[in-house]
């Protein structure tokens, strides 16, 4: 703002050697910039008068001098970078030459000054504060945002800004256990030419999504099977309870594999999910079929005859880890064990020729049926007897190879 004062600059009605001074006004404060223009006239007969104006500070010290001499004249007086805290006075004074008489006609000035407070910072914050990086991936950013009054310029950590909010991208890096969350600090500096305000606020983010172990049950749901020895039924679905350990953000979690899904509980499955901090998840899955190789692998419990087992693996991605599951189906029997008890002392039906001296080229025998209830696999059926034919399922008859 500008501001015209007129006032009467009275040094003395007459001044001789000795030396003349007062303070002409006071109680300049809030200015940044001040300006005085002196205007003067002395009725002399001859000679010349001086005359001082100072700007001062409190401590009697001059900012800014300015002066004329002879019997009238201008001069100005100008300062310029006050501190808008401190209060100011105009200062003058008078002396003449040759112990001389000078009577003041007329001495009236004109004050101009510009007053800017220094700046004022009324908020500096950053969202969010701190970064959780919630979305399931690792995020490094925020939004500094600020305000103040009468600032004509801003800095952060030394760079200049403009406008009144900054996007952070590069937060550090934390780690789960030992530097969660990683923290850095930003200065807000605003400026004028009276001078600055900071302030300062520390940002937090919490995005390590590199477990340090992904832990995996090796029973299933339901049942309590254990995964890995074998125990596992053909094509049925079953549920895998596991947990992330060494991360400090939620983390998503995902399936590589087709077929195989997530959830964070048990009835609500996807491809992936993000698991809260400490939070637990499921993997479902659908077990393989039989192996259906006839190879033995050995005898089960109840001393039947077992093929080979069938493993599945597939992958998940747990942050930055990805983690085999494997999940083994147990082995077939495939062997069959015959009960013909029912056709012991029997009569083959049809029946055989038994009367030799009667022609009859349609020699044959034929069991009952067999059910082969034992099996868990398709077996090839084989005899000992090159003669032997079988039907199966009601089909026609058909050649076997021999044992």
């Amino acid at each position: 703002m500008h501001f015209f004062l007129p006032y009467q600059i009275i040094f003395s009605h007459d001044v001789k050697v000795s030396f003349r001074s007062k303070t002409l006004s006071s109680g300049y404060t809030g200015v940044t910039y001040l300006s005085l223009t002196v205007y003067y006239s002395w009725a002399s007969p001859s000679g010349a008068v001086s005359q001082t104006v100072q700007i001062r500070d409190p401590n009697g010290n001059a900012v800014a001098s300015g002066g004329g001499g002879g019997t009238s004249g201008t001069f100005t007086v100008t300062a310029t970078n006050l501190n808008p805290s401190t209060s100011y006075s105009i200062w003058g004074s008078a002396s003449s030459f040759l112990g001389q008489t000078y009577a003041l006609v007329q001495a009236f000035g004109t004050i101009s000054y510009t007053g800017t407070s220094r700046p004022s910072i009324t908020s500096f914050s950053a969202n969010p504060n701190p970064q959780l990086s919630s979305s399931g991936t690792p995020t490094y950013s925020t939004i500094l945002s600020w305000s103040a009054s009468d600032a004509d310029s801003y800095t952060i950590n030394g760079s200049s800004v403009s406008g009144n909010s900054l996007n952070i991208t590069n937060l550090p890096q934390s780690t789960a256990g030992s530097n969660s969350p990683a923290t850095r600090s930003y200065q807000l500096i605003a400026s004028n030419v009276a001078g600055s305000d900071s302030s300062t606020i520390t940002v937090g983010a919490y995005n390590d999504n590199n477990p340090s172990l992904v832990v995996i049950s090796s029973t299933v749901i339901p049942g309590s099977l254990n995964r890995t020895n074998g125990s596992l039924a053909p094509l049925y679905t079953y549920l895998i309870l596991c947990s992330l350990n060494g991360v400090d953000m939620p983390t998503k979690v995902r399936s590589l594999t087709s077929g195989v899904r997530i959830g964070l509980n048990t009835t609500n499955f996807g491809s992936s999910r993000t698991v809260p901090i400490g939070g637990i998840f499921y993997i479902e899955f659908t077990s393989l079929d039989y192996n259906t190789s006839t190879t033995v692998g050995g005898t089960n419990a109840q001393g039947e005859i077992i093929g080979q087992t069938n493993t599945l693996t597939f992958q998940i991605e747990a942050g930055t880890d990805i983690v085999n599951v494997d999940a083994v189906t147990k082995a077939p029997v495939i062997q069959e064990a015959f009960d013909f008890s029912s056709s012991v002392d029997t009569y083959p039906y049809p029946d055989i020729d038994v009367v030799p001296e009667e022609p009859n080229t349609d020699q044959f025998t034929l069991s009952n049926e067999i059910n082969l209830d034992d099996v868990e696999v398709d077996v090839e059926v084989k005899s000992s007897n090159p003669d032997v034919q079988v039907r199966i399922n009601g089909g026609g008859w058909q050649d076997i190879r021999q044992i």
